[in-house]
């Protein structure tokens, strides 16, 4: 069925129909569901063409109703006094268009299964009256043999929910003169409110199109065709980025939960603070801040057999989890050798040979191992490639302790590394470090240094524990949240 465009020269408006058309389409329509004959309707918009609604309107009196485009329009017709049904030609664009079904008398086309389920979900105030359209021999839009059995069946049930005030069924036939306008505009119009759906649909689940979308394509080989290809392929890419998204996000969390749990277990090797009776006579403190969830720095300290204190710092090479774990077995081997030996430099020697054995990745770890006689202040040590200590001296000055014993554990087995001995006085400090306090780095790039931590470092008299934090509180300063370069680890050692 088409209609003239209301003129101002007319009193009336004259539907034209193609009556061969619509007997072949209504025949086959009423052999399956039955039904009124189809009501004509005037067609009109918003701007009536021109000549605007309010002289417009009169002439169309001697219609069934008016027929609009959209709701918008709908409304326009109601605000210029049209009383009578309205017919909206497109139905429902979008999910939130159901807010505006506030006017009585109100007919809706429904042309595919998403406008129902649209309504499902609504409770308008004005229940509308539902048109099913039927696509029949044209296939330009609406529903097919089987799914108009079904639209109808829904349709229904909106009726007994009180969503719809009653049903009817549209015999839409193009005329074979219908201009390229009007068939260019109708999928074009079917494209906006699929694209309108769009962000409302669950793109972390893969779906199909809808069939009316998916054939446009291969039913329009022209424009059209080729822009509702691009939508098909755009929304296909889409859920696909979508996904591949989920799946990195769930691995990297899937991730950083189990670098999590492996930080907590390298936590977890740490010491546990020195007995009581051992804490009576020596002030001790350490700290470890790896620049990763793990990192591949090392302290320990435990009582040997005979009461001495041994204590160990180290740096692997390399950061993240590889170091994590060469750190762990360097920290099982020396409390394992200590178990027999005494001499620093012979656990340092037995741990680089058990290292070196197998190592076929050539990680190494810088080691300085000392053993204190908390009665004498005696201390042997043995430095395998690792920064010198500092020894802080109870009037503030600070000095490092010289000499190398050996190179880096875990570069090569049966090295000598040789033994260093000095003495600690009451009140003295010695302190151990890794290269991630001088090598700090602050937002330009400049490096934290070593002149700068022995100036930290000494000063007035201070506890081992405000001594770590005093130097600790100025490296992040000195960084100014840069990111960190390398772990830092610290452990004071104050004779009492």
């Amino acid at each position: 069925m088409t209609l003239t465009r209301p003129l101002e020269d007319l009193d009336r408006v004259r539907a034209h129909i193609d009556a061969g058309a619509i007997a072949h389409n209504l025949a086959q329509l009423r052999l399956r569901l039955g039904g009124p004959a189809p009501r004509i309707w005037a067609t009109a918009k918003a701007d009536a063409y021109g000549h605007g609604l309010a002289r417009a309107l009169p002439g169309l009196r001697n219609a069934d109703g008016v027929s609009v485009q959209t709701l918008a329009d709908a409304h326009a017709c109601r605000d210029a006094g049209w009383d009578g049904p309205i017919l909206v030609h497109a139905g429902l664009l979008v999910r939130d268009e159901t807010r505006a079904l506030t006017l009585p008398d109100l007919h809706l086309i429904i042309s595919h299964a998403d406008q129902l389920s649209w309504l499902a979900e609504a409770s308008p105030p004005a229940p509308p009256v539902l048109w099913l359209r039927y696509a029949g021999d044209t296939r330009l839009g609406g529903f097919d043999d089987a799914g108009y059995a079904r639209a109808h069946a829904r349709a229904a049930a909106l009726v007994a929910q009180g969503r719809a005030a009653a049903i009817g069924h549209l015999n839409h036939y193009a005329r074979a003169e219908e201009d390229i306008a009007t068939r260019i505009t109708r999928p074009l119009d079917t494209l906006t409110g699929y694209a309108r759906s769009l962000p409302e649909q669950d793109l972390t689940a893969p779906a199909e199109p809808p069939a009316r979308i998916a054939s446009l394509p291969s039913r329009h080989r022209d424009e059209v065709g080729r822009l509702a290809s691009s939508f098909l392929f755009m929304q296909r890419k889409l859920g696909e980025n979508v996904a591949r998204l989920m799946d990195e996000t769930s691995a990297r969390e899937r991730i950083e939960s189990e670098l999590n749990i492996a930080r907590d277990i390298q936590l977890g090797l740490l010491p546990m603070p020195l007995p009581r009776e051992v804490a009576a006579r020596v002030e001790l403190q350490a700290a470890m801040q790896p620049a990763k969830e793990v990192g591949g720095d090392l302290y320990d300290y435990f009582t040997l057999p005979d009461g001495r204190l041994c204590f160990a710092i180290g740096d692997v090479s390399g950061k993240g989890v590889p170091a994590a774990l060469f750190m762990a077995v360097t920290r099982t081997l020396i409390r394992a050798t200590a178990e027999s030996e005494t001499d620093p430099a012979l656990i340092v020697q037995r741990v680089n040979n058990r290292l070196s054995e197998n190592n076929p990745n050539m990680m190494f770890v810088t080691l300085l191992l000392g053993v204190l006689d908390l009665a004498t202040g005696e201390l042997a040590w043995a430095n395998a490639g690792h920064p010198p200590p500092a020894v802080v001296a109870a009037d503030g000055t600070v000095r490092l302790l010289p000499g190398r014993s050996g190179p880096a554990c875990g570069v090569q087995e049966d090295l000598p590394y040789q033994r260093l001995d000095t003495r600690l006085q009451t009140g003295e400090t010695l302190v151990g470090y890794t290269d991630g306090v001088t090598d700090a780095s602050d937002r330009q790039g400049t490096q934290y240094g070593e002149a700068r931590m022995l100036d930290r470092l000494g000063g007035p008299a201070l506890s081992a524990q405000a001594r770590v934090q005093a130097l600790l509180d100025d490296v992040h300063r000195f960084a100014d949240g840069a990111d960190p370069f390398d772990d830092i680890t610290l452990i004071a050692i104050r004779c009492a």
